[in-house]
């Protein structure tokens, strides 16, 4: 062997020692027989975490296998036999995943202490994972149980940290998954403007992956931007909707479409701008089609179409009663006659109410109570209590103008009883809200939960109060009415007899 060669193995058994144990440099070379019991004590300790390594993988899979098959208790056992470690003996991907399936186990045994205390070990374990470890998935089951206890807020802000995780590792899935949740919780707040925010990331990816689902999200956006008043975006929308089901060559879409741009045209400020060529749109598609053909949902979607003429010539009914006022009535008898046929109940009482409303401004109070009677029979039976009360208003004030004041005095009380309900439904909601927070007893759990359930009962009772002295005010409205009714019939009494 070569002086070169001998040189070259020399220096890479140096080099050896070196890398095996950091104690070794350059400048404190041992000799050989303690250089023999480093390598030897090296060689022990590789295999003790060798054999560690392969214990705690094999608890890790018990504990994953005993969660799926939900045996909790024993899921619980073996992930706190890797959280016995440090994260410097056992990898830290693997215990973070060890405290989260604990986490998980607890929260499924309905211990929502133990299962946050879990999830929080979990969050501060991953900080030592390069990886995404198990990031996306505790988020998620702490979003789950923020939203549990009505933490609404902090529900959407775990489900965002899990989907901005998702988007990092472009799992398209879970981002459709995370973005309809957090669509859903803005949505239970009333936060329209957030909801439709996501609804636009929702629906870039629908646009990309499945169609048809875009145009369902397509229908439910517009609707959302009619609600914050962005009402050019529904018609784009709608417009879409439109071009996909001419495609698709679906004819019941299509109406459907040109329908909903007709009622997102009557809601805009300016919607006589527009509104003609809605309707022209409609009815040029309609009158190409054999009548005979055409399906029942067609010929009722025809009739809503009839119904929006028949309120924009009443809208504009005092600029020309004469004539808007009596072209509305024919778009609504239009209407009635083909609802009438398809015995669509709600539909028909929907109609003669807007006829009975169109009498009333023409002041011929007989044609508009002959419409609100068979309306107030099919409102009752569903139940329509809004909509009773409207008819029963409407009732009361045309019998006061026929001077039939008994007649204008029980329409009044029933209009009252109706909207008793309405407030009794409320006041329902409320209690209802009320148990939810004070029947909570995970609550204590949570950082600042009691002063959020204060700040809720806080306000529910400063909405019992209003309704309170709102039911005090239509008692006393009631007896003032009665009253005056009464002197209104002694009154006419005495006109009589002189």
């Amino acid at each position: 062997m070569s002086m070169l060669k001998q040189l070259k193995y020399i220096w890479l058994f140096f080099l050896q020692i070196c890398i095996l144990s950091p104690a070794y440099s350059l400048s404190s070379f041992l000799p050989a027989d303690e250089v023999s019991t480093r390598l030897k004590l090296d060689s022990v300790l590789v295999e003790d975490s060798l054999q560690r390594l392969l214990q705690v993988k094999s608890d890790l899979h018990n504990a994953n296998l005993y969660l799926n098959n939900k045996a909790l208790d024993s899921a619980i056992y073996y992930a706190k036999k890797i959280t016995n470690f440090d994260v410097n003996m056992v990898p830290a991907e693997i215990i973070s995943e060890a405290y989260y399936i604990a986490g998980k186990s607890y929260r499924i045994l309905g211990n929502n202490d133990q299962a946050l205390k879990n999830y929080w070990i979990t969050i501060q374990k991953l900080r030592y994972v390069d990886g995404y470890g198990c990031r996306s998935e505790v988020n998620q089951e702490l979003g789950h149980m923020y939203y549990k206890v009505g933490l609404i807020n902090k529900a959407i802000e775990k489900f965002n940290d899990a989907y901005r995780i998702e988007r990092e590792r472009n799992d398209i899935y879970k981002q459709i998954e995370l973005l309809e949740i957090i669509v859903y919780l803005y949505k239970e707040i009333d936060d329209i403007s957030h909801a439709v925010a996501y609804q636009e990331n929702l629906l870039k990816i629908y646009n990309r992956h499945n169609w048809e689902k875009a145009i369902n999200l397509m229908k439910d956006l517009s609707d959302n931007y009619c609600k914050l008043n962005s009402f050019k975006s529904a018609v784009n929308l709608q417009v879409q909707i439109l071009e996909y089901e001419r495609r698709n060559e679906n004819l019941l879409g299509q109406f459907q479409a040109l329908l909903e741009q007709l009622k997102i045209f009557y809601e805009m400020p300016d919607f006589d701008q527009f509104y003609n060529r809605g309707i022209q749109q409609f009815n040029i598609l309609y009158n190409r089609q054999n009548k005979k053909t055409l399906t029942l949902d067609i010929k009722e979607i025809k009739a809503q179409e009839l119904i929006y003429c028949g309120h924009f010539y009443k809208y504009f009914g005092d600029l020309n009663p004469s004539e808007n006022y009596f072209q509305a009535i024919q778009y609504y008898d239009s209407a009635l006659q083909i609802f009438t046929k398809t015995n669509n109940l709600p539909q028909l009482a929907t109609v003669r109410l807007n006829l009975a409303k169109t009498y009333f401004a023409l002041e011929d109070y007989r044609s508009c109570i002959d419409q609100i009677d068979p309306a107030i029979n099919i409102l009752s039976q569903s139940q329509s209590y809004n909509s009773l009360v409207e008819a029963y208003d409407l009732l009361a004030r045309s019998y006061e103008e026929l001077d039939r004041f008994k007649w204008a005095y029980n329409a009044k009380e029933m209009y009252i009883a109706y909207k008793d309900t309405i407030d009794n439904q409320q006041l329902n909601e409320i209690n209802e809200a009320l148990r939810k927070y004070t029947d909570n007893t995970n609550r204590l759990v949570f950082q600042n939960l009691e002063q959020f359930l204060q700040q809720e009962l806080d306000t529910l009772n400063e909405s019992l109060l209003r309704l309170d002295i709102e039911n005090y005010r239509r008692k006393n409205e009631l007896l003032l009415t009665e009253s005056e009714l009464k002197n209104a019939i002694i009154d006419n009494q005495i006109l009589k007899l002189v």
